[in-house]
């Protein structure tokens, strides 16, 4: 499969897509009596066996991973997986679901500093527009602009800071792990050991949540293969062709993605600021593909012309 920008920006956009379309299923777990860690940690846990089942029957060699490397899988599941996902609950805990999600959604400018220190990516003046736009959007998208009786926690707020910085973090981990791993290794032991992390953290309250769990396994299933397995695969493999900032930028679909659902299908009230939030992130996402794949257009036809000058050479 060629590995262009153009595709690597459409399996970006659609793992985006794919993660939005959890709020559909969350509303009705929580209502069957799951309680969010349960949710958390049984998604990575069950993706893990699900990828194992696979894995073992169609390609088993994909299951050997270097001894040296364990500790690499290990701790990208902790950081990008384990603590993410208790961060991430604890924010909605202590503060409120917006308020969680407008610090989460702030995972981007974390990667696109970060990318320009330790991958040297350049930081080009549409990638800031585009970082604005989408940072920007993604706070109104989750209604930064409405949080009248929200609790501001300061330990939630830097548990919600935390869950933007360690979702980022994920795509350094990911790229990371593609220069040395197929896709499906690096989901496999990123999910097991993350969830190795979660499931200790549920065990305490696993006693009146199994019951729980085995009456909503459908609905495990439906997020674990269609919101997890899939959408992180994609995002890895998008990885390959994209630069890590601009992946980040472009995954901030996934609010949009949500709200349009909830408004869609759910008939949930949706402000024209929050339409707004979404046009803006649609544009910053735009923008940095266009851009990136005009450049790519260009860089081609130079490469071409450079071959055809060299042909007609005597």
């Amino acid at each position: 499969m060629p590995r262009s920008p153009g595709l690597g920006y459409a399996f970006i956009s659609l793992a985006a897509v794919l993660w939005g379309i959890i709020g559909l299923i969350t509303g009705y777990v929580f209502a069957a009596g799951a309680t969010p860690l349960t949710y958390a940690a049984l998604r990575p846990a069950l993706s893990a066996v699900l990828i194992f089942l696979a894995i073992a029957v169609i390609r088993p060699r994909l299951l050997r991973v270097r001894v040296r490397d364990i500790a690499f899988f290990a701790l990208f599941g902790l950081v990008s997986i384990g603590v993410f996902y208790f961060c991430l609950f604890y924010a909605v805990q202590k503060t409120s679901v917006t308020v969680a999600w407008i610090l989460l959604y702030t995972a981007p400018a974390y990667v696109v500093v970060l990318s320009r220190v330790f991958l040297h990516e350049p930081i080009t003046r549409v990638k800031w527009l585009s970082l604005v736009l989408t940072v920007v959007g993604s706070a109104l998208v989750s209604g930064v602009y409405d949080l009248s009786g929200t609790e501001l926690n300061g330990l939630g707020i830097a548990a919600g800071l935390m869950a933007g910085l360690t979702y980022g973090l994920y795509s350094f981990f990911g790229r990371k792990a593609n220069e040395r791993y197929d896709t499906w290794t690096s989901l496999l032991y990123s999910f097991a050991f993350g969830s190795l992390f979660l499931l200790a953290l549920w065990f305490p309250t696993a006693g009146t949540q199994v019951a729980v769990a085995v009456k909503i396994w459908p609905l495990l299933l439906a997020t674990t293969v269609i919101s997890t397995i899939v959408p992180y695969g994609l995002y890895l493999y998008g990885l390959t062709m994209v630069e890590t900032g601009k992946a980040s930028i472009t995954a901030n679909l996934e609010p949009v993605t949500a709200m349009l659902l909830a408004y869609f299908v759910l008939r949930e009230r949706v402000s024209w600021i929050q339409f707004g939030g979404a046009a803006l992130v649609i544009g910053g996402v735009v923008a940095i593909q266009l851009s990136d794949i005009i450049a790519g257009g260009r860089r081609r036809r130079a490469e071409r012309g450079a071959e055809s000058k060299r042909g007609v050479g005597p």
